[in-house]
């Protein structure tokens, strides 16, 4: 397990070819004491972006005793569950229960509306690396229209 100093310590070698931090789950806010000190320790020491994901609704993350702290350490928070039934492709948003708080003017909806449902890198090798809110999902729906699948 790293220590919030560890990880502060990989971010801050990275930051200068970084835009921002997102942090995401399981669920981060069941490490809060964790999360809020890293993110604070960003806020401090880096002109890094934050964008957090949970799981939580916006009201039950507003009734944390440490929310005004935390909240003043995100430009972005995703709240609420990953419901498949609401499934929503494209954006920040896994699914249309899902809310969007700006919390700072970093960040804009049509920001959060030009992010891609995923992005693929296809390596020299041939391997297929797929990142995003639902890259599989996107993945077979290529397929799906193509017929083709990757090279075995």
């Amino acid at each position: 397990m790293l220590g919030v100093e560890e990880v502060w310590s990989r971010i801050e070698g990275l930051a200068a070819t970084l835009e921002g931090l997102t942090v995401s789950g399981g669920e981060p806010l069941e490490q809060l004491p964790a999360v809020l000190a890293l993110l604070e320790r960003v806020r401090r020491s880096s002109r890094l972006s934050v964008i957090l994901f949970t799981g939580w609704t916006f009201e039950q993350v507003c009734s944390l005793r440490q929310a005004p702290a935390l909240l003043s350490c995100v430009d972005l928070l995703v709240a609420g569950p990953y419901d498949c039934s609401r499934r929503r492709p494209g954006g920040l948003r896994g699914s249309s229960n899902q809310t969007l708080h700006f919390l700072t003017g970093r960040y804009t909806l049509a920001d959060v509306l030009e992010v891609p449902e995923a992005e693929f890198l296809i390596t020299p090798s041939g391997e297929i690396l797929c990142t995003g809110v639902d890259g599989s999902g996107a993945l077979a729906g290529v397929i799906d229209r193509t017929g083709e699948g990757p090279p075995s």
